[in-house]
């Protein structure tokens, strides 16, 4: 008896059953075909990915990022000159690298701007106000340096 196996839904892998009351199996060379297809696959989207602009990816209504995945530093300057930023300075960009680790390293956590002021505190090594951060991101500063950094829309007020 066959079956038609997907795995992640890109996967097809061929399961022989022993006959009945069996055990499933595979053969090596199903397992191995499978596994360089998705490895392939792999490459083609990110080798596909490197060419696409901000226009190209999914996003939602906002202009959020659908997969935080497909974001890069380049990404990051198309959404900016969108909101208005012409340049992003290395504060942008440390702003940015600061809510992405934050996002990826702690579960999907999204600093409110009172937690991105005292984030940047300790890491520029001096006072930072609520209007420091106003005046590199115009537009609410952890919503607005969240979609540049290509993390999902968070829906909190922000804030203190």
């Amino acid at each position: 008896m066959r079956w038609l196996l997907h795995l992640s839904g890109c996967l097809p892998l061929r399961l022989y059953k022993d006959g009945p009351g069996g055990r499933l199996t595979t053969s090596m060379h199903d397992f191995y075909f499978a596994r360089q297809t998705y490895f392939l696959s792999k490459l083609t989207t990110k080798r596909n990915r490197d060419i696409m602009g901000y226009a190209d990816l999914d996003k939602n209504e906002q202009g959020y990022l659908a997969d935080h995945n497909e974001w890069s530093e380049e990404i990051a300057r198309e959404i900016a000159a969108e909101d208005g930023i012409d340049e992003l300075t290395d504060r942008h960009w440390d702003v940015i690298k600061f809510l992405r680790s934050e996002f990826i390293d702690n579960h999907g956590s999204q600093p409110n701007d009172r937690s991105i002021v005292k984030g940047m505190s300790a890491f520029w090594g001096e006072k930072v106000g609520q209007n420091d951060l106003y005046d590199l991101y115009p537009m609410q500063p952890s919503k607005q340096a969240s979609k540049i950094a290509g993390l999902p829309e968070s829906r909190r007020k922000g804030g203190y």
